[in-house]
């Protein structure tokens, strides 16, 4: 019998960050109006996200309070620390004290280091929508330098992220491929059936957060981000399905003057979009050829056993 893979991932850092607004919309569908209502995280909020397969994420959203960091950096930090897979550290750009908050991510990467020295580190840098757009580079570059600095012996990967924009997609995207253990086979199947079809581009979201889990291009595009616009737009229809009362689609199809767009439900766990614009494919050759090769990734992303 299959088992349930847990991956633990801390979710750190000061209290008014920004962590669990980051949350709530990936994973809990919220808007960004919406997280305003939430309240302060007193101590740790656990959530168990079914991800790919037998893959699931334990993310645990840590107070950012002085009191409950002094807690997990002293009497609970076996129990916080050990066996992590992976640190999401979120620096809020609009704070007033940066260095000192520097000062307490060092501490936590002390004690990364001594219970779980080989995780994966990601840092945040957020609410980057305050600056303007000819701003936003400098200002990321700088925060980024002052994370690298203390951040050895571990290798950080750092993300500019808002959640008004996509790049909070774009960031939880690439976090969250860099942790899927069998992601090289999906791209090696995902990579023969975008050839097989001759697709433009096919992409796999995950079906709850509708974050990007794995793409194939044989063409090339100008927009770097044009997944995690296309996840905000999805969201944003989810909102308006709601609102009416019609929470299910069976696909979405888009013509446009130069290619057509296709999105279905995948997996039991996963949507997909492909992209082509050769004359001689059709929606309905692009729907059968979906339903053909469904089971094949089932097998390999579906979900396939119990918990434990």
């Amino acid at each position: 019998m299959n088992k349930v893979v847990r991956k633990k991932v801390l979710l750190m850092g000061r209290s008014g960050s920004g962590k669990t607004s980051m949350r709530t919309i990936l994973f809990s569908n919220y808007l960004p109006t919406q997280t305003r209502q939430l309240q302060v995280t007193i101590d740790v909020n656990h959530s168990q996200i079914s991800f790919l397969g037998n893959y699931t994420l334990n993310l645990w959203d840590c107070g950012g309070q002085k009191q409950f960091m002094d807690m997990y950096l002293g009497a609970q930090k076996s129990q916080t620390f050990k066996k992590v897979e992976a640190l999401i550290y979120v620096f809020d750009v609009t704070s007033e004290t940066f260095d000192k908050d520097i000062q307490e991510y060092r501490a936590v990467l002390e004690r990364l280091y001594e219970y779980s020295p080989d995780a994966k580190l990601f840092t945040l840098i957020h609410k980057m929508d305050v600056f303007e757009e000819d701003e936003k580079g400098y200002q990321y570059l700088q925060k980024e330098g002052k994370i690298k600095l203390v951040s050895k012996p571990f290798r950080v990967v750092s993300y500019p992220t808002s959640i008004y924009d996509d790049t909070l997609y774009s960031a939880w995207s690439a976090i969250t491929y860099s942790l899927i253990p069998m992601i090289t086979e999906v791209e090696d199947k995902l990579n023969s059936f975008c050839n097989f079809i001759e697709a433009d581009e096919i992409v796999v979201y995950e079906a709850s957060s509708l974050l990007v889990i794995s793409y194939s291009s044989r063409v090339e595009f100008d927009e770097s981000r044009r997944f995690e616009n296309i996840s905000t737009s999805i969201k944003s229809f989810y909102h308006s399905c709601t609102d009416l009362k019609k929470t299910q689609f069976k696909n979405i199809r888009v013509e446009l003057p130069d290619k057509k767009v296709y999105f279905d439900t995948f997996t039991s766990s996963t949507f997909i979009m492909v992209i082509f614009s050769n004359p001689c494919l059709t929606f309905t050759n692009v729907a059968m050829n979906v339903k053909a090769i469904r089971n094949k990734f089932e097998d390999l992303i579906g979900f396939k056993g119990d918990d434990y």
